[in-house]
């Protein structure tokens, strides 16, 4: 095969490269997740514009300061320009619902993230796990189980270290766990193969506009499912929102295996605390 063993393990990575090479790239937010990109995005060929509302470079930017194909727009007028990009890769850290970030949309701009890149455009199976409390310990648990069981592991979202750049390096047999905050999920059109929601409580409202946009961007781990393949959905049955979720859930048009865990009840299929022990009833 002329184009090689690697083009065709990733042909959506592939795909993407090819893409990418010469467009105009957008990053809102020069932060840990960014820098990383960046440089590999120009590493593909593209144009990047670095904004951010600082008006002075870390030591962690600097190093990207010499290359090629790369402008910076910082400080107070940091979203000029977003309508003449092809793509605007967004920081976490900021909001979507910005006016410039809206009208560059309206535009046909595309917007994502460093971490929906890395979902769209992984060759493994993605797990991704979000919720009020309990994320970082359950994404850490869950990747050591993995580990243990041989696998290749990759952490990342709010910790680990960024992955998109790791793309060429991550291969068909490894698993990505994913720990996803409602900032990184908010925009997100692509969902893991497998997700689970810890619970739900009010919390981040001094970022999002209410409580109810906060809930929803929490959906977007398993509303943007892929019809082809099937996916697993893991919810807290003990949570009051899951029977929404599970509303929400039924109008899709995804295959899809729910799972529960639960420390109040014993279940028929799903994982439960049963005083001291845990049990697994996990019916196919």
């Amino acid at each position: 095969m002329e184009k090689g063993d690697d083009y065709m393990k990733n042909l959506k990575l592939s795909k993407f490269k090819e893409d990418i090479n010469g467009k105009k790239v957008a990053v809102l937010g020069l932060g840990k997740s960014n820098i990383p990109a960046i440089k590999y995005l120009n590493k593909l060929g593209a144009k990047i514009i670095a904004y951010d509302n600082k008006n002075n470079l870390s030591d962690e930017c600097k190093e990207i300061l010499n290359l090629d194909n790369i402008k910076f727009n910082l400080g107070v007028n940091k979203f000029i320009g977003l309508n003449d990009v092809d793509y605007i890769i967004r920081s976490p850290g900021v909001k979507p619902f910005i006016k410039e970030i809206e009208e560059a949309q309206s535009k046909g701009v595309i917007l994502t993230s460093e971490i929906e890149l890395l979902v769209e455009l992984a060759p493994c199976k993605v797990i991704g796990i979000t919720g009020s409390a309990g994320k970082t310990t359950t994404t850490t648990i869950i990747s050591k189980f993995l580990e243990k069981s041989k696998y290749k592991v990759w952490v990342g979202g709010n910790i680990g270290t960024p992955l998109f750049a790791n793309l060429d390096d991550i291969k068909e047999d490894d698993i990505i766990v994913l720990e996803l905050s409602s900032f990184q999920l908010m925009t997100m059109k692509k969902s893991p193969d497998i997700s689970l929601i810890t619970n739900i409580y009010e919390d981040h409202l001094d970022y999002h506009r209410n409580f109810e946009e906060y809930v929803e961007a929490k959906t977007n781990i398993f509303m943007n499912q892929n019809n082809k393949d099937k996916y697993i959905c893991i919810f807290n049955k003990d949570d009051k929102f899951t029977t929404s979720f599970l509303d929400k859930l039924s109008k899709t048009n995804s295959d899809h295996e729910i799972r529960f865990f639960s420390s109040d009840e014993k279940l028929e299929n799903g994982v439960y605390l049963d005083e001291k022990s845990i049990n697994i009833n996990i019916r196919k």
